[in-house]
């Protein structure tokens, strides 16, 4: 499935909304697949040919920040975050699931331009089904 659209040359929007529940997936997977093999969660992010590309959510407080800020652009085409990796214990990453996913996709938001304050409230606006996935 295709999440992106594209306004112009220069500007490309995908559904954010998707994105929480892509990570969830593939974090999900990926620690299915350590805990096989007994090892803890340990990564850093990619963001590959992310230039000019901006997430959209139909959410009220994405649409206030908008208006008060403007359209969040991501000026790199390649970055790798955190700077250095991201250590999570398996049981604890197990027992506080939402939570450590939560922050996670904050800190992907905040790579794409738009604030963590921001990133949070959307979240809740999705548990909120104001969101619908």
């Amino acid at each position: 499935m295709d999440f992106t659209i594209s306004i112009s040359s220069n500007l490309i929007f995908f559904d954010g909304k998707y994105m929480f529940g892509i990570i969830s997936v593939l974090i999900n997977k990926y620690i299915e697949l350590l805990t096989s093999y007994g090892l803890d969660l340990e990564f850093v992010f990619e963001l590959f040919n992310s230039w000019r590309v901006t997430p959209y959510f139909p959410s009220n407080h994405f649409i206030k920040y908008l208006k008060e800020h403007g359209v969040p652009v991501c000026m790199k085409d390649y970055t790798q975050f955190p700077t250095d990796p991201l250590c999570l214990d398996i049981e604890e990453y197990s027992n506080q699931r939402i939570h450590k996913l939560s922050a996670i996709y904050c800190m992907i938001n905040m790579e794409l331009g738009i604030p963590y304050k921001y990133s949070l409230q959307i979240l809740l606006e999705m548990h909120s089904g104001e969101i619908t996935i």
